[in-house]
């Protein structure tokens, strides 16, 4: 199974490391430059994989293949995808912004480049993009703050801040879990022997078998089995979709979950620390808030826009 020790926020609340990256729409693609996929008809070329890629280090020209490189190339194209898809949105619901305006950023860019002795042009070079393509990745930056101005409310940072006050304070949790694996296409006979099987060993823990023992016994996590069925420390956040996340917020520590389900099998839960954080004035921590529930929007975005989407992954 994914190594579940990746706790993560939507990627904008650390550093958004993939967002509105370098397509320049519109611009002509040659033969040459052929699509790794279509999105309701409009492509994205292969010089856009290949500046993308060039930002992941496992998938850079000079990487050396890996058994996870076509995964990563899917997961690469995948995150283009819904970058189109959320910039095709915004040209039908987001006014562009004034010209000069961005011709303003651009010059921007380009003085704090230069007041760390590099140019422009050097960017592009380094980058892989074009003048044109970092142009059209402003624009939709510029639209997609519009569009958060007009679609997130004051009342509406104030309440996601008050729901998440251990997540802004810095709070940190840990957990283990034991995980006993399931096919898809597992029976119903097969699902419920699993369930029966980790009730079973729910029950000797409780009566006083220690869990890290219990997990390197038991478990078929081989990326934490070392650990003792050990996750590591993530945050609070109430909103994760994650159900080993969501299982542990509602634990306290040492306390040992039921079996729960996802979508590679079943699992035991046990929150085993809770690290204090720092607290916080809703003012401090504004702009974090901000940060989190825009990309709660832009998921939901993309999510509602790939279920209309004509979409056609043809790979590098």
């Amino acid at each position: 199974m994914p190594d579940r020790r990746l706790f993560c926020l939507p990627a904008g609340f650390f550093g958004i490391i993939f967002f509105f990256s370098g397509t320049a729409l519109g611009e002509p693609k040659t033969p040459v430059n052929r699509p790794v996929a279509f999105v309701n008809g409009e492509p994205i070329s292969r010089a856009d994989y290949d500046a993308a890629a060039s930002r992941v280090p496992e998938l850079a020209a000079t990487a050396v293949d890996t058994p996870n490189r076509a995964t990563l190339q899917k997961q690469l194209i995948n995150l283009l995808v819904d970058d189109l898809l959320l910039r095709q949105f915004l040209r039908k619901n987001q006014p562009a912004p004034d010209r000069g305006l961005v011709q303003e950023r651009v010059r921007d860019l380009d003085r704090k480049l230069q007041a760390k002795g590099r140019t422009l042009e050097d960017y592009c070079r380094e980058s892989g993009e074009s003048r044109g393509q970092i142009e059209a990745g402003i624009v939709a930056a510029m639209q997609w703050n519009d569009y958060l101005r007009n679609h997130i409310s004051e009342e509406d940072l104030r309440r996601c801040y008050d729901a998440n006050r251990d997540l802004f304070d810095g709070v940190l949790l840990r957990a283990s879990h034991i995980f006993l694996a399931v096919p898809p296409n597992a029976t119903a006979a097969t699902r419920q022997a699993t369930i029966e099987r980790l009730k079973h060993i729910r029950q000797e823990i409780a009566a006083g078998m220690d869990f890290e023992k219990a997990a390197r016994q038991f478990s078929q996590d081989p990326a934490t089995l070392g650990q003792g069925g050990d996750l590591g420390y993530f945050p609070p956040y109430k909103a994760d979709k994650d159900p080993l996340v969501r299982t542990a917020l509602g634990l306290q520590v040492n306390q040992l979950s039921d079996v729960v389900q996802t979508d590679f099998g079943y699992h035991l839960v046990k929150l085993t620390e809770r690290k204090a954080g720092k607290p916080t004035r809703f003012e401090d921590a504004r702009s974090e808030v901000l940060t989190l529930l825009g990309d709660e929007l832009r998921v939901n975005v993309i999510a509602a826009e790939r279920s209309r989407a004509k979409i056609e992954i043809l790979g590098p």
